[in-house]
């Protein structure tokens, strides 16, 4: 009885530090592994606001600029990790620091500008629709960049490269 309890802590001991290992793994590689996530929902964020006459309207020019402006930095830094390039003398960690905590900000006074903006469709109407439905992804968009400006101080705090 006793080796089978010992055996079973050493499983759950060698499984948590699996769990470890990973989480560890995903929380320094979190700028690639989410970079997906981002450049998919942000594409939906200004596609789905492109699709709409949001011309008339000028506050969507800040949240068109700011869409599109972070998602092709972020395929731009996507295609510089899955190339491995690996460029001396810059700081990686407080790039992507700075890059995240920008974007999460800024995205988020996108979505709130495009939120205030949503009422001014008909409701039922395709502006409508695509208008609340850009808002809904700008907002987790907002989050994503949110959780990859913690990892990104987490990683700076401990002093990655």
């Amino acid at each position: 009885m006793a080796g089978e309890a010992l055996k079973g802590t050493l499983v759950l001991t060698h499984i948590r530090a699996h769990v470890c290992r990973f989480l560890l793994v995903e929380q320094r590689g979190w700028v690639g592994t989410d970079a997906h996530l981002k450049k998919i929902l942000g594409l939906l964020v200004w596609a789905l606001i492109a699709s709409t006459e949001y011309f008339r309207f000028s506050p969507f020019g800040w949240v068109m600029f700011v869409t599109v402006f972070y998602w092709l930095l972020t395929l731009f830094l996507l295609i510089i990790k899955l190339a491995r390039g690996q460029i001396r003398h810059i700081p990686w960690t407080t790039v992507v620091l700075i890059f995240n905590c920008t974007a999460a900000l800024l995205y988020t006074s996108a979505a709130v500008v495009e939120a205030t903006l949503v009422n001014r469709g008909v409701k039922g109407h395709h502006d409508f629709n695509c208008w609340a439905a850009s808002t809904f992804f700008a907002f987790l968009v907002s989050l994503t960049y949110a959780g990859s400006a913690f990892f990104s101080y987490k990683s700076w705090h401990r002093g990655d490269e």
